[in-house]
Parts: structure tokens; C-alpha cells; sequence
């Protein structure tokens, strides 16, 4: 009986994961936005470069701060390269003084 419920509780966390997994994936024109937010450029330059308005950039990351919780690019930054298992190279420390 409890083999039963460790494989219940396996396969409820093995689903959970998969669920985030779903709910994580983004459009292709969401990972270009991301990684250029990643490489820290501006929502004018990111939409210069995909040919879109910067409206339609200020929109597609708003849907994305609503869709995973979080209120800026910096959260969503975070959040991501946290999702994806590894720290953006585009990402550095920068130590200022006090």
C-alpha cells in the first residue's frame, strides 16, 4: 500500500511539472523579446530590430508579466533564466559603491 502512494505522489509532481512546463513555453516572437530583454536592450531598439511598433513590445511583455506573476522586466528576467536552469551570459553583477 504505501509503493501506491509514492507512485501516486510521483506521478501528482511528475504532472505539476509538466503543467509548469506548458505554462512556461512562450510564442517565438515572446523568446525574441525575452532574449533581447536579456541582453539588456531597450523596448525601442527591440522593436526596431523584430519591425514591430514599441507599443506591440510594451503589449507582448505586459501579457507576459500578467501570464507569470511578476510586475517588471527585471522579475521577469529573473524568472525566466531561473525557469530555464541556467544564468543568462548576457547577465552580469555590476558592484557599485556606497
Amino acid at each position: 500500500m504505501t509503493v501506491v502512494v509514492v507512485c501516486w505522489r510521483e506521478m501528482l509532481i511528475h504532472i505539476s511539472i509538466l503543467r509548469w512546463e506548458i505554462e512556461m513555453r512562450l510564442t517565438k516572437r515572446q523568446e525574441e523579446v525575452v532574449s533581447a530583454l536579456l541582453k539588456g536592450r531597450c523596448n525601442k531598439d527591440i522593436a526596431r530590430t523584430l519591425g514591430v511598433t514599441e507599443g506591440t513590445i510594451k503589449m507582448t511583455l505586459h501579457m507576459m508579466y500578467e501570464r507569470f506573476g511578476v510586475s517588471n522586466r527585471t522579475q521577469l528576467a529573473i524568472m525566466y533564466t531561473n525557469y530555464r536552469g541556467r544564468v543568462s551570459p548576457h547577465l552580469t553583477l555590476v558592484h557599485t559603491q556606497e
